[in-house]
């Protein structure tokens, strides 16, 4: 059911809520009488819109924000409605039931993973030998469960009466993670991975890296957005 509300004189808001669809919308759109003297112009005013506010300057700044609302986008709209001419912008997000809570925190457990699991533990937790144990491997790593653990368990009723907790736990975190991929984008990297964590440290000293032309480069963001690891170009 569309629901309408006058914010202003000549303002009006219409709004349809389904809760069937975890993507949401919002259009502004200009409406003007389809004239000669101003529609080329009015096409052009989406495009300007674009390029910055007092908020955010550029569109660098525009694209940092769209990227903390798990990659929302933005982009123009021009239509034409009988003798009426419509321009506007577009927005595309994530509803709020289906984001992450608490993913700029979580997004640095990876790196606790690593200092603490892959570093410290298997350096300061000894056996009676002086030996570490793989403490990521063992508690953590959901592919080994994946690819090694359950199928050996699957293929050997043996080894079923002597599950304990452990391996409980692996396929807990392994379950976990299959569901939030759903609606996180590789949750594992994200997260967990501490090979995905020393690869950050190591970004801002890297000998390989890409190079972005300043003067073909008009700040778009249109490539930060396509790209599948949301890698930030500048």
């Amino acid at each position: 059911m569309i629901e309408t509300k006058t914010l202003l004189p000549g303002v009006t808001l219409r709004s349809c809520r389904d809760d069937r669809f975890k993507q949401g919308c919002l259009s502004f759109q200009l409406v003007r009488p389809m004239a000669k003297e101003e529609s080329a112009k009015n096409v052009l005013i989406p495009s300007v819109l674009l390029r910055g506010t007092k908020r955010c300057p550029d569109l660098r700044t525009i694209t940092e924000n769209l990227d903390e609302l798990y990659g929302a986008s933005v982009s123009p709209l021009v239509r034409r409605v009988g003798d009426y001419q419509t321009t506007g912008l577009y927005c595309g997000f994530m509803d709020d039931r289906f984001a992450l809570p608490g993913d700029r925190v979580l997004k640095y457990l990876r790196y606790v993973v690593l200092v603490g699991f892959v570093i410290i533990l298997p350096l300061t937790a000894l056996d009676v030998v002086g030996q570490g144990s793989p403490w990521y491997c063992k508690y953590i790593c959901p592919s080994g469960t994946l690819f090694a653990g359950i199928p050996l368990v699957a293929s050997n009723p043996a080894l079923q009466s002597a599950l304990g907790w452990i391996f409980n736990w692996k396929v807990a975190i392994l379950v976990v993670l299959l569901l939030l991929s759903v609606v996180v984008y590789r949750p594992f990297c994200r997260y967990l991975c501490p090979l995905g964590a020393i690869y950050g440290l190591f970004n801002p000293i890297a000998f390989y890296r890409y190079e972005v032309d300043s003067e073909k480069c008009v700040d778009c963001g249109l490539c930060a957005r396509a790209c599948g690891f949301g890698i930030r170009i500048r």
